[in-house]
């Protein structure tokens, strides 16, 4: 690396490629949604889905696409590529989860609070069209199926929808579209935040908590305590009255800000359930701090999409006049440092190695878990093990 002096580099791992569209020139796009329509960033898992090719009583060539922004789901034919219709469902469709039989797709749509269920038997006078809606509502008509986003299904009768923003997984009879013994009691409660991505195999529901957190937190104890601290990296290097200062002056001059890990503070991030019984079997921590999605092979081996955000070891502040500070933020890939003392980012390293080997694992990093058996493949793979 080329040793840059008396500088504060910023180095973003952001890349952007635009090529031009011949075939497109002076040609004007449709608009992917209608003027004037609202936006509201919602968050897609398996956005699209296929319907089982063989050994299910509906099976075919089909593919359906959750059109998110323009509240549409597009039904594409897998033997010729071509879109054959386009079925209009409720706002913001996230995710899209075929019945285990293949005869309905269920389609979570996270701003108007349901699920719209999707005629997928060819043969049926209503193939490709929404035959029901799923929604949960209380005396007074407003929504209690708030923000739907995973689907799974445990058979062809039972389904289960991720609430994200009520911190449940509700169970659904699939039969008659209706949410079995209603939030409050039939729901299973997740303890931790936004359960979005869902998945069933082999008799056990998976759920992941999308903001998992890892423990840590800023060092704000309610007295400081900075004497206690020899290597001055400790737990307490500010207190409750920074807080009230905070309001005032948000740089908090003099004082060392660290983020620190709390063992107080759970790390609830990945649980377990049993199908059958849906009682809760495991509930694992240290997955990670942001869980995006889920997959499980036939031996229950299951993959999980994450960022670690190791907080705790890059969120040290260096003490003042004691050389560099380094900042690191793996879930946006982006390393900033900044010369305290005339020190160049190719002078210190040591700490460029570590900053290089965690961005190089973020980058392609599953966590994985076993049901069987605890294993360590290397530094991009974890497998932990998940007993009955």
């Amino acid at each position: 690396m080329r040793i840059l002096r008396h500088t504060c580099i910023l180095v973003a791992a952001i890349a952007a490629l635009t090529l031009p569209d011949t075939a497109a020139a002076g040609r004007r796009r449709a608009p992917h949604e209608s003027p004037g329509h609202l936006q509201f960033t919602s968050p897609q898992v398996n956005p699209l889905a296929l319907q089982p090719a063989s050994g299910a009583t509906c099976n075919g060539n089909l593919l359906l696409v959750a059109n998110t922004t323009s509240n549409t789901v597009d039904a594409v034919d897998t033997s010729t590529n071509l879109r054959t219709t386009q079925i209009s469902v409720g706002m913001e469709p996230v995710n899209v989860t075929f019945r285990p039989d293949g005869c309905e797709a269920w389609v979570a749509n996270h701003v108007s609070d349901s699920v719209s269920v999707i005629d997928t038997n060819s043969a049926s006078a209503s193939y490709l069209k929404v035959i029901e809606t799923i929604q949960e509502l209380d005396t007074n008509g407003a929504t209690r199926f708030d923000e739907p986003v995973g689907i799974a299904f445990a058979s062809n009768t039972k389904a289960y929808v991720a609430l994200s923003s009520l911190n449940v997984v509700a169970i659904v009879n699939a039969s008659t579209y209706t949410v079995t013994g209603g939030l409050t009691t039939g729901a299973l409660n997740i303890t931790a935040q936004e359960p979005r991505a869902i998945a069933v195999r082999n008799g056990r529901l998976y759920v992941a908590a999308f903001e998992s957190g890892n423990q840590s937190e800023l060092s704000v104890c309610e007295t400081e305590n900075n004497n206690n601290n020899t290597d001055n990296n400790g737990q307490c290097t500010m207190g409750i009255l920074d807080v009230f200062t905070f309001a005032v002056n948000p740089n908090l001059p003099g004082e060392q800000k660290n983020i620190v890990l709390n063992p107080d503070v759970p790390d609830r991030d990945f649980f377990v359930f049993d199908t059958t019984t849906d009682a809760l079997l495991k509930t694992n921590s240290g997955v990670g701090t942001l869980l995006y999605g889920v997959a499980v092979d036939s031996s229950d081996r299951v993959y999980v999409t994450q960022t670690d955000a190791r907080n705790n070891v890059n969120g040290i502040d260096a003490p003042a006049g004691k050389g560099t500070r380094r900042l690191l933020d793996v879930a946006l890939g982006v390393v900033a440092q900044c010369a305290d003392g005339a020190r160049a980012i190719g002078s210190d390293r040591r700490q460029e190695q570590r900053v290089d080997a965690v961005l190089l694992e973020q980058r392609s990093k599953l966590a994985s878990f076993g049901l069987k058996r605890a294993d360590r493949r290397g530094p991009h793979e974890r497998i932990m093990e998940i007993r009955d």
